[in-house]
């Protein structure tokens, strides 16, 4: 909720903020709208969707409204190459209806998303923070016994004292010069020391300090970490060094792995290989995948350890 009555001190983008549960009716969503509707003035609701067209089509459309807040109900996967870009732009260029001429939009608006024990990849990890709500019983909308029996009606009833509350926290956390020693998150700099800053002074401490924590990393991207350090094990003290062949070998061994949808060792190899050429240079771990050598007997890949 504080986020954007400060966006406008904050340079650069800001990262999406995920309210997670471990089954429906924790009231995730309703945290999520009620944090919204106390601080922006104009909030957009996209529906999500598995199609990147139609994802392009959507976000254009909710920017196109200069929005405070762009929310996403109940998504099942964030794994979306528009999505991932509009987390990381300041701009969003867009052909206009009609016309040969591009419209572009300032990208300004805090971002939340709904969703129940999502598994994601790296990327997607890196691009977000998360708000985990657990009510630890089988049935959570059965819940009774709270404070208020309606959360919403109270936040509206109440929402000029709550919100004036907000803006005393927001203005004794800006008068704070920020401070560049707080943790950062890659390509939300300016973001994280801002909000850091202001976490800090008003005694919220911990502030990106789950960042290490992967339980919601997707099973493609543990079996990748597991088939390298494997690859690591099988071939510290080696020289040169192997073929995609032999790491296939290797792969085979890791359930969640995949090889393709192939059968014969030719399309496993195929596979394995442009999978290994999309992450030259990339750190699994305590390894880093180095970059091929190419001789007349074929390609051969090696591990290097990171000091």
């Amino acid at each position: 909720a504080l986020l954007p009555i400060v966006r406008a001190t904050i340079n650069g983008p800001t990262p999406l903020f995920r309210f997670e549960a471990p089954a429906a009716g924790t009231g995730k969503s309703m945290l999520m709208r009620i944090l919204a509707r106390l601080s922006c003035m104009t909030i957009s609701e996209m529906s999500p969707t598995r199609d990147e067209e139609e994802w392009r089509k959507r976000i254009a459309a909710s920017l196109s409204n200069d929005p405070d807040a762009i929310l996403i109900d109940n998504a099942e996967t964030l794994e979306s190459a528009m999505l991932k870009k509009l987390m990381t732009d300041n701009f969003w260029e867009e052909r206009g209806l009609h016309t040969l001429k591009n419209v572009r939009f300032q990208v300004r608006a805090a971002f939340g998303v709904s969703l129940n024990n999502p598994l994601l990849s790296r990327e997607t990890l890196r691009r977000s923070l998360r708000i985990r709500m657990d009510a630890r019983m089988e049935r959570p909308e059965q819940r009774s016994g709270w404070r208020h029996n309606s959360v919403v009606e109270y936040a509206e009833k109440n929402r000029a004292e709550l919100v004036a509350a907000l803006v005393a926290l927001a203005q004794y956390g800006l008068s704070f010069d920020v401070d560049e020693t707080m943790p950062t998150l890659g390509s939300y700099e300016d973001f994280s020391r801002r909000m850091g800053t202001i976490m800090k002074v008003l005694g919220l401490l911990g502030f990106l300090g789950d960042r290490s924590d992967e339980s919601a990393l997707s099973t493609a991207d543990m079996a990748a970490a597991e088939f390298v350090a494997l690859w690591g094990r099988e071939s510290e003290g080696r020289l040169g060094g192997v073929f995609t062949k032999e790491l296939v070998a290797l792969a085979k061994q890791i359930d969640e792995f995949s090889l393709g949808r192939g059968d014969s060792d030719r399309s496993k190899q195929t596979h394995l290989g442009v999978w290994l050429s999309k992450r030259r240079g990339a750190v699994f771990g305590d390894w880093q995948i180095m970059e091929p050598e190419k001789d007349r007997e074929g390609t051969r890949w090696k591990l290097q350890r990171i000091k």
